[in-house]
């Protein structure tokens, strides 16, 4: 029986078991960060912050919902990003701008509260647009 290969890295090099560690060290901490945002995000806040901002039941759910059909969006990404040719780059570029932009939408998100009127029938659809779009950004990169 013959011995098996050893592992590498896309560029070649030989991967030890301190890479390893390093690795899930990474890992494990930037599962974290998610978790700290998702935890601040979704759910119980974001739907207190739309009753803050004196949006209805149906808008609330509206916003909600329009979290949960932005899933269906990991299946397209998927699959064009597979056929992504290699010459426009690396995926993980259009990953980390996918990422950075959906994370960039909630600073929209507060500066629009901030600056709006308190009673602005518009305020909490203007919300559930910006909403869709982090989420589309983001399940776009997952």
């Amino acid at each position: 029986m013959s011995e098996p290969a050893a592992l590498i890295d896309f560029h070649g090099r030989p991967i030890t078991g301190r890479d390893v560690q390093r690795s899930m060290s990474i890992n494990i901490f930037s599962g974290m960060l998610g978790m700290v945002w998702a935890g601040m995000t979704v759910n119980y806040s974001l739907a207190l912050f739309m009753e803050a901002i004196g949006a209805s039941g149906v808008a609330i759910g509206m916003m909600m919902t329009a979290r949960l059909v932005f899933i269906s969006m990991q299946i397209p990404s998927a699959l064009f990003f597979e056929r992504l040719p290699e010459r426009l780059g690396s995926r993980r570029l259009y990953w980390a701008a996918g990422s950075a932009s959906h994370r960039a939408v909630w600073f929209l998100i507060g500066a629009l509260a901030l600056w709006a009127s308190p009673g602005s029938w518009w305020l909490p659809y203007a919300v559930i647009g910006l909403v869709g779009l982090s989420e589309l950004l983001a399940q776009s990169g997952a």
